[in-house]
């Protein structure tokens, strides 16, 4: 820790005395302060020369690189605009509202935005140029939301913001010669605008030069800025001491008090205010008025003859007229919002605010800027703050007295900070101090600026200082504060820093430097003070000649003396310095500071066991009871502490209250020790020597290193322990090193008796080296006497050495979670049957990699059931499959297809063996010697699962294989490939002729080789299912063949054959289908992805039977003619409602076919048996009337394969309650359960009440009161879960600020580093777009490796949106929304179309492939909920708009779920 200086540069005001008339306190005079925060400076030379992004319409502009100016010019009948940029870096190309969409879009990228609410003034050079024409020419300040639209309306800036100031009042050439034959000179013209707060998006700052019909206006323009502004106003402070009754001190009683006068109180107080108090009394001071949209400070002393008075504090008019004007804070009603109570300093809230029977201090601080209170005050009266409104106060029947009323108004400045942590601010005062003693000087009372800066700012800075000015000055120059122009008169500035000469630092560290400025002079010894006056400071950095500007604020002594008051701090005491040893785990570092001097924040440090930061917590005394913040009087020492607690013993660390340690023995028990690292020794660890001594022996922990005091455990807390060990150990040991965490009394540390039981325990052998070790356990009441914890090793058999080091202590609430970043030796890899150990791994490290072969890609490693893939090293002991795009066989796990019992026959001498030259490697062996005659093996389904690799009809398979061969010939072997039926299987006779064949030459003997082999299996895999692998000597020399064969690694991969189609020509009512193409019509909305995918299935069915592609359209774009009619077209002649829900019918209407289902599984069914009757329709049909069909889903459903989606959840909402076997309702078991913070301080409740099913429907209705907002939320977690399929539900969505609505899935119990999210349909409150998205979550695992939240907001954020069809919002009717997930892909879908999808699997982004593995193949949960008024829903609630009993539901007609085979769905 670097030792820094305490110095603060001094500023001596009082030669503003000189200037201006101090009033004395009591005065209060109201002033106006504006504050102007940098936002944009276009120099247009230098390094950034540009700054202009668009133009709408101007004659000709460009930059001037030359003279660094910009040249504008509008020629008659033009009046064209341009617009300003963020920054001289941007617009170097100035695009039109005519320019590309990629053109357009870099534009508004570039432009500078004003905020509605906020104020800006925009001052720029210019003049007018040689060939101006005509007079008046006025130019003009334009505000749109987006220049580069093709029209804009309402440009002028009186249309939406208001004018405050100008100079000139109107910007115009003046009256001149027709046509002007030079430039006039340079002028500045200075604009103040306020933007309306009912515009609704930020707005781009444009100028039009001039506008004429006949005449030309040229114009350049130099300099051009623009400010946020900030301006207020503030009232000096207002204080009664009781010492004047009949003058300042005077009151005004109002309602409730039955007596009030001021009388003498005692020695410490003088006179006092007493008050005789019945119900709700109050009174209050002409002179403590309060206004909307300011602070107020407000404190008093105070004490009640009766304890746990109720206080009574209030805005509302003065005496008796609080009847019928008042707003309480306490007392009569409590209430927080935008105020703070204190009481002797410390914070409580409006029902505690209460006063004792003895004196106290009580302080409020009152923001009635405050959304939430203003919100409150405006329900109860529209017109309160037209009143005269003033703060009162009293209590309710009781007598109570008052003291030291005082009341300080203030206004927090906004800061024009820029950058993070440039020029933060602190205010801080000191006090007046009169000579105590001849020869002493008198101090000045003085106010403190206090600025850090970060090292990369004062690293380029050539200079930095303060400017501070008188606040009521300021206003006479605007630019006070601009060093470059000339410093104002009623500022004075002063160096800090200047490169190469000084530095006056208050303090530092190795990231950021703080300089401090004291403002002196604000008191005399003549008793005049300058108290309640303002001043506002700026900090500047300069390099070279460019000075950037960074606000400090604006305020007062009396302010910061009352801010101090209210929170009871002695700030007389703020000018002491003391000598601080701060104490760091043993270490000790003095430092200089002043008493109210905050205290180092110290760097946090990575614990990798829990994979977090040890946090710094503060600075305590030395047993860890007080903390202290800041630097307090009489306080020499600050012992750090942190989140966990270390031990690496350099500076102690073993707590020794009876001296029992480092000794060679403790009462003839092994003793610990200090040691020196025998691995390193440099490091220093603690050690005990068990040779000889066959006892358990133990030490206890210290506080923290360096402390005497013991580190004692509480009850009901979960600690985490970790170290790492090291065992010296002569000779093999015979048993392991017990190891045990238990509880000692204190005076039982270092001897026996008085322990806990263990709270964890292991057992420890040599492993050679340091070996890290990690522990969890909670502690109860069993510990209550026996606190301090303590390390116990034993080894009863063994001379050893036993080492510790690096403990680390973190206590944590009783069952909070948390996964060590431990390690499993329980995980391992089956490989097509070789097993293998993971090996000693950490939980969630990367799975291996798989061996390769040829011809075939590895997936991922697969729990035993091949649905979950794991990219990362699981918690739990298993074991894991490797899994391929083709079948792989090594032979490890010794298994062949054996059905005959013929292995090992005369027609099938193959058996697996090991491999000659390689024992940990098996190989299918063929041997040939003795009978050279065809010998036939049936290869394996894979290397997994028992039975034969089956083959499939119309499938081309490519077989890669290792083979080498054994004393064969020159003949050489044959190797074929044959399909077989069962008996033919390693037997004669039941096979096909040679699907392919290879040849082993005598050349490949003692060589392995790799042979490929492809054939397309044309025989009937009903007849000959089987794939055989035969042998046969070529020479056929039965008595002369020597030869084997050997096999390894066969892959095997199918590819499936594509699905032939029968040409033909087919009509519908005699129009021939690919002649005619008839477009396929289907709903406008509401309409099924189920069904979609169908279509798509008879759309190919289609074109390749009838070479006609059949578009499909919405009923919107029907234009009649031939057509296909598909569900609940308006003009479908089959009714869905006169239909069962497993009724399909199709229907043959002239030229037109008609489609229909009484579900929407029925209706998919209804269209893939139109297919189907396309695809084996006889030749040259032509469908009538006559070949209508009326269906049956389930008489239909066996007849397709397990590729066809089912339904599997149908959650229609029948009845009148909702199901609570899928479903749990949030907010019925508890009121709060899925509560959040709202709106205007209410709370987001998922209300039961506001959540019903009906008519088949299931409602969930936004509502809300004084308190809360009511929405409501169902949730399937532990009733009903799902894995992979389509999921679509059918909705009605709100439509208002603050109605959030979602339709999402999560995976529960994610076994990996990261679960999922899928949000199906998400709708912030305006339903005219909704928006899809999929998050990847990081478990406890993935945390502990340091991965984080991701979602698809970065790189799709709009290609994840929906928008409603313009004119149309998702409220007006039923509209469907789908998720389509797959191992491989996810789907959005919304009324039937796509339109966002996700490649899970894909290598695009290589780095995302594993992670979204990990996350999107895990069991999911579904969630439906409208959440109103959630605070972190930017779309806030709009109370009393009419959509609140318009549009205010969310209405779901059905949520379903179908799926094929393999992917799963679990109930309860």
């Amino acid at each position: 820790m670097k030792r820094t200086k305490i110095v603060s540069l001094v500023l001596c005001i009082t030669y503003v005395l000189t200037i201006f008339a101090w009033k004395t306190t009591g005065d209060a005079v109201a002033k106006t302060v504006s504050t102007y925060l940098h936002s944009v400076s276009l120099q247009f030379d230098g390094t950034a020369p540009y700054g202009i992004p668009m133009h709408r319409g101007v004659s000709s502009i460009r930059y001037d690189t030359t003279e660094g100016t910009l040249r504008v010019q509008n020629t008659p009948g033009v009046g064209g605009s341009f617009y300003i940029g963020k920054d001289g870096t941007v617009g170097s190309t100035i695009v039109t509202q005519n320019g590309t969409d990629e053109e357009k879009a870099a534009a508004r990228d570039g432009l500078f935005h004003c905020i509605p609410g906020n104020t800006y003034r925009i001052k720029f050079d210019y003049k007018f140029l040689a060939g101006t024409s005509g007079t008046g020419k006025a130019m003009e300040l334009w505000l749109v939301p987006d220049p580069t639209a093709a029209s804009i309306s309402n440009y002028w800036l009186s249309a939406r913001a208001t004018l405050i100031d100008s100079d000139p009042a109107e910007l115009v050439l003046g009256e001149t010669a027709t046509t002007l034959t030079e430039d006039t000179e340079w002028k500045t013209a200075s604009y103040t605008f306020k933007i309306n707060a009912d515009q609704t998006e930020p707005l781009a700052l444009g100028i039009r030069p001039g506008y004429s019909a006949t005449y030309v206006t040229s114009a350049a323009f130099d300099n051009i800025t623009v400010d946020q502004v900030s301006s207020f106003e503030y009232d000096a402070s207002s204080l009664h001491t009781m010492d004047d009754p009949e003058g300042s001190d005077a009151f005004i009683v109002g309602s409730g008090v039955t007596g009030a006068a001021i009388i003498n109180g005692n020695a410490e107080h003088g006179k006092v205010l007493k008050v005789v108090a019945g119900a709700n009394a109050r009174l209050g001071f002409a002179d403590f008025g309060v206004k909307r949209n300011r602070k107020y400070y407000i404190y008093y002393d105070a004490k009640s003859e009766t304890a746990n008075t109720t206080i009574n504090t209030l805005i509302g008019v003065n005496g008796s007229g609080t009847l019928s004007c008042r707003y309480f804070f306490s007392g009569y009603e409590n209430k927080n919002a935008g105020i703070e109570f204190y009481i002797n300093g410390e914070q409580t809230e409006a029902r505690n605010f209460k006063m004792s029977d003895s004196w106290a201090r009580y302080g409020m601080i009152i923001d009635t800027s405050n959304e939430a209170l203003l919100s409150a005050i405006n329900s109860y009266s529209t017109e309160f703050w037209d009143s005269d409104i003033h703060f009162l106060f009293g209590a309710s029947n009781a007598t109570v007295y008052f003291d030291n009323i005082r009341l300080v108004e203030i206004e927090d400045v906004p800061s024009a900070v820029p950058d993070h942590n440039k020029g933060t601010s602190k205010f801080s005062i000191r006090t007046e101090k009169l000579p105590e003693s001849e020869g002493e000087t008198y101090r000045s009372a003085g106010l403190r600026f206090r600025a850090t800066v970060d090292g990369e700012t004062k690293s380029s800075a050539d200079e930095i200082g303060f400017i501070a000015a008188p606040s009521s000055s300021t206003g006479f120059d605007p630019d006070w504060y601009r060093l470059e122009n000339g410093k104002s008169d009623v500022a004075k500035s002063a160096v800090c820093y200047r490169r190469g000469d000084i530095d006056i630092v208050y303090s530092e560290n190795a990231d950021f430097t703080t300089y401090q400025l004291i403002l002196t002079g604000l008191s005399s010894p003549g008793g005049k003070n300058a108290y309640d006056r303002r001043f506002s400071a700026v900090l500047y950095v300069k390099s070279g000649n460019t000075y950037t500007y960074y606000a400090l604020g604006e305020t007062s002594w009396y302010e910061v003396a009352a801010k101090y008051r209210v929170l009871n701090v002695d700030y007389e005491l703020f000018d002491v310095v003391i000598d601080a040893g701060l104490h760091v785990n043993g270490m000790t570092q003095h430092e200089g500071f002043a008493v109210g001097d905050p205290l180092p924040v110290l760097d946090s440090k990575r614990y990798d066991v829990i994979d977090a930061d040890i946090t710094f917590l503060g600075w305590y005394d030395s047993t860890y009871t007080t903390k202290y913040t800041v630097a307090t009087k009489n306080v020499t020492d600050y012992y750090a502490k942190f989140s966990t607690t270390a031990f690496e013993f350099s500076y102690g660390g073993m707590y020794d209250p009876q001296g029992r340690y480092n000794k060679p023995t403790n009462n003839g028990v092994a003793a610990w020790k200090y040691a020196t690292d025998p691995t390193d020794l440099t490091n220093r660890c603690v050690k005990v020597d068990l040779t000889n001594n066959g006892q358990n022996t133990h030490f206890a922990l210290s506080l923290f290193e360096g402390s005497s005091e013991g580190f004692m455990m509480k009850p009901g807390k979960k600690y985490v322990v970790s170290f790492r060990y090291y065992i010296e150990a002569e000779t093999e040991m015979q048993s392991s090193l017990g190891f045990q965490l238990r509880g000692s009394a204190k005076e039982n540390i270092g001897i026996s008796g008085s322990k806990t039981d263990y709270l964890r325990a292991k057992t420890f052998s040599v492993t050679g080296s340091w070996t890290d070790c990690a522990f969890t356990f909670t502690t109860d009441d069993k510990i209550v006497g026996k606190e301090y914890l303590i390390m116990l090793a034993q080894n009863v058999v063994d001379d050893v050495v036993f080492y510790m080091d690096d403990i680390y202590i973190t206590e944590l609430a009783a069952g909070t979670d948390v996964i060590l970043k431990s390690y499993t030796d329980n995980v391992t890899y089956n490989e097509n049957g070789r097993v293998s150990n993971a090996g000693h791994v950490y939980i969630g490290e990367p799975t291996a990699a798989a061996p390769a072969y040829a011809g075939a890609e590895f997936i991922a490693w697969y729990d035993s059931e091949f649905k979950v893939p794991y990219t990362r090293i699981p918690a739990d002991s298993m074991e894991l499959y490797a899994k391929y795009d083709a079948a792989v066989l090594t032979f490890e796990n010794g298994y062949l297809y054996d059905p005959n019992n013929k292995i090992g026959s005369i027609m099938s001498k193959f058996d697996i063996v090991t491999e000659p030259d390689n024992e940990s490697n098996h190989v299918l062996r063929a041997s040939l010697a003795g009978n050279g005659n065809n010998h036939n093996i049936c290869l394996p389904l894979s290397g997994y699962t028992e039975g034969g690799y089956l083959l499939t009809t119309g499938s081309t398979y490519t077989v890669t294989f290792r083979y080498k061969g054994e004393n064969v010939n020159s003949k050489g072997v044959a190797i074929q490939l044959r399909g077989s039926n069962r008996d033919g299987i390693s037997n004669i006779g039941g096979k096909t002729s040679s699907l392919t064949r290879h040849t082993v030459r005598q050349t490949d003997n003692g060589i392995w080789n790799t042979a490929t082999l492809t054939f397309t299996y044309t025989y009937s895999d009903t007849d000959y299912p089987y794939l055989l692998l035969l042998a046969q000597d070529n020479a056929l020399q039965s008595d002369a063949c020597t030869a084997t064969v050997y096999f390894d690694d066969i892959v095997i991969k199918e590819t499936a054959a594509a699905k032939t189609y029968t040409s033909n020509s087919i009509s519908i009512g005699s129009q021939a289908i690919g002649t005619r193409k008839p477009n396929i019509v289907v709903p406008d909305y509401n309409f099924s992805y189920l069904a979609q995918m169908q279509i798509e299935e008879l759309q190919t069915v289609i074109k390749n039977v009838t070479s006609g592609n059949c578009s499909r359209i919405h009923e919107r774009s029907s234009t009649g003619g031939s057509e296909i009619v598909i569900g609940d077209v308006s003009y479908n002649v089959i009714s869905k409602t006169s239909l069962t829900s497993e009724q399909y019918e199709i229907r043959f209407v002239g030229t037109n076919v008609y489609i229909n289902g009484g579900s929407t599984y029925a209706l998919a069914m209804g269209i893939s048996e139109f297919a189907k009757m396309i695809e084996t329709a006889p030749s040259n049909k032509n469908f009538t009337a006559s070949d209508n069909v009326s269906g049956n889903y389930s008489e239909k459903i066996d007849g397709y394969g397990g590729d066809y989606y089912r339904p599997t959840l149908l959650e229609d909402f029948n009845g009148t309650e909702v199901n609570e076997n899928i479903w749990t309702v949030y907010g019925k078991a508890n009121m709060l359960q899925g509560s959040s913070p709202g709106h205007n301080g209410k709370t987001s409740l998922r209300s039961p009440e506001h959540t019903t099913v009906s008519d088949g429907k299931l409602i969930i209705s936004a509502a809300y009161d004084d308190q809360y907002y009511y929405g409501g939320m169902l949730r399937s977690t532990g009733k009903m879960k799902y894995r992979y399929g389509y999921i679509e539900s059918s909705s009605i969505l709100p439509n208002g600020g603050g109605l959030w609505t979602a339709f999402w899935t999560t995976s529960p119990n994610p076994e990996g580093a990261y679960g999922s999210e899928a949000d199906i349909n998400e709708c912030f409150g305006n339903a005219g777009v909704i928006a899809a998205n999929l998050h990847r979550w990081p478990t406890s695992v993935g945390t502990d490796l340091g991965y984080s939240h991701t979602s698809l907001d970065s790189g799709f954020s709009q290609q994840k949106r929906k928008y409603a069809e313009t004119g149309k919002t998702f409220n007006d009717e039923f509209h469907t929304y789908g998720f389509y997930w797959t191992e491989e892909k996810c789907k959005f879908t919304c009324d039937g179309d796509v339109f966002f999808e996700y490649s899970i699997n894909s290598d695009t982004v290589p780095a995302n492939r594993d992670n979204d593995i990990d996350a999107f193949n895990e069991f999911c949960n579904l969630t439906i909920s409208m959440a109103v008024g959630f605070a972190n829903n930017s779309d806030a609630p709009v109370e009393g708009a009419d959509y609140w009993t318009t549009s205010n539901k969310l209405i779901v007609d059905y949520i379903h779920i179908y799926q094929i085979d393999g992917q799963d769905l679990v109930l309860g």
